[in-house]
């Protein structure tokens, strides 16, 4: 079925994106002091100039002394401690643009189960602001996320899972998607009824498919339609209902869906739930290739090939075909260099021009895995 950074500032970080699921934690180092600061070993009690200082820093947006305050006010095990007022240090000294401390923040946060920290930390990992970009870390971080109830980190898990640099995986695919449909939305309850209906990092379930197609078409989703009528038409985890069929195709293709045009086309084509009419499915396969849905552009080339539901029109046929080969329909293809080598035999081409053609579908077949495309194409003498 049917396919969306800054760098760091000039801050020395010595952190490390920990996976958000682990007792790691990204653990920024405060700044080197220098000798006129003291030994960090003797903590805000013995060195009461120190905090002093920098909390006169602090208070003059000094982000840097922020971070470095609120390290200190955790390492000092000789006074109580304030964990509000550390934390509100670390987003003072986030805010300041010291990213240590933002790291720090949402890194505690995730830790205590807080969606929104792991969702912070996972958009760092994945652009590398202020951490080394990370996208198989940031997807750990945007699945804990989405487990927590942020749903636009469910999304943005999945857009890379389509992307590069993370290793494919339908289960974590499916529960994300799941969890996105959940969330409302509705192109996602397609994606995981696909996943369903094929058994694909979920136990094959066309039941539960069917359900979830029926949601998002329900909703508006018109890919939902399609899938529905799909299983409606051939029986699959619902009872057979060719004429449900129909009316789910067409309620898609009304709505602009190509695909759904192309099904109903075969369904009209065949009289399937709707009276048999080749010229109607002529017109419905040719509104799925005028939207750029190459399997309508091989059936209506098919159809200008033989004169079935259109007057008869080779040169026709040869554009069509070449267009569906060109969006990687294979037997378009094939019947590209066939016709393209007939119409040269009976002397009704040009003699260059269908060379041309008839290399290049073959050619194309056999990319495509074609065995008799192979066989045609290192056969083909031009």
């Amino acid at each position: 079925m049917t396919r969306m950074p800054l760098r760091s500032s000039g801050l020395v970080l010595s952190v490390l994106l920990a996976a958000c699921g682990s007792q790691q934690t990204l653990a920024p180092s405060p700044s080197k002091p220098d000798a006129s600061r003291g030994s960090p070993a003797t903590a805000a009690t013995a060195a009461p100039d120190k905090a002093s200082n920098l909390h006169t820093a602090c208070e003059r947006k000094d982000a840097r002394a922020c971070f470095d305050l609120a390290v200190l006010m955790e390492e000092d095990s000789g006074a109580p401690k304030d964990e509000a007022r550390v934390r509100a240090l670390y987003k003072k000294a986030c805010d300041g643009g010291d990213l240590r401390g933002c790291i720090k923040l949402h890194t505690d946060a995730c830790d205590r189960g807080e969606a929104l920290g792991c969702a912070a930390l996972a958009e760092m990992a994945e652009s590398g602001k202020g951490v080394s970009k990370d996208p198989n870390r940031a997807l750990e971080l945007y699945i804990k996320a989405c487990d927590g109830g942020h749903l636009s980190s469910c999304t943005k898990g999945l857009t890379l899972i389509d992307g590069a640099g993370v290793e494919k995986n339908d289960a974590r695919a499916a529960a994300l998607y799941g969890k996105a449909c959940d969330g409302g939305s509705l192109a996602s309850c397609t994606v995981v009824g696909n996943l369903y209906a094929d058994g694909r990092g979920v136990a094959k379930d066309e039941a539960r498919a069917a359900a979830l197609y029926e949601k998002a078409c329900d909703g508006g989703n018109l890919g939902g339609c399609t899938s529905l009528g799909n299983l409606y038409a051939d029986g699959r985890g619902v009872a057979k209902d060719e004429a449900r069929a129909v009316a789910l195709y067409e309620k898609a293709c009304d709505a602009g869906d190509s695909f759904g045009c192309n099904y109903l086309g075969n369904m009209v084509s065949n009289g399937r739930g709707v009276a048999k009419d080749v010229v109607r499915a002529m017109a419905l396969y040719e509104k799925a290739c005028d939207a750029g849905n190459p399997f309508g552009c091989h059936l209506l080339g098919f159809g200008y090939k033989l004169g079935y539901g259109v007057a008869k029109n080779e040169a026709r046929a040869l554009v069509l075909l070449a267009t569906a080969c060109e969006g990687h329909v294979v037997a378009s293809c094939y019947d590209l260099g066939i016709l393209a080598e007939d119409l040269l035999r009976r002397g009704l081409s040009n003699k260059d021009e269908g060379h041309r053609l008839a290399k290049l579908g073959f050619d194309e077949a056999c990319k495509l895995g074609d065995k008799k495309g192979c066989e045609k194409s290192s056969q083909f003498k031009p």
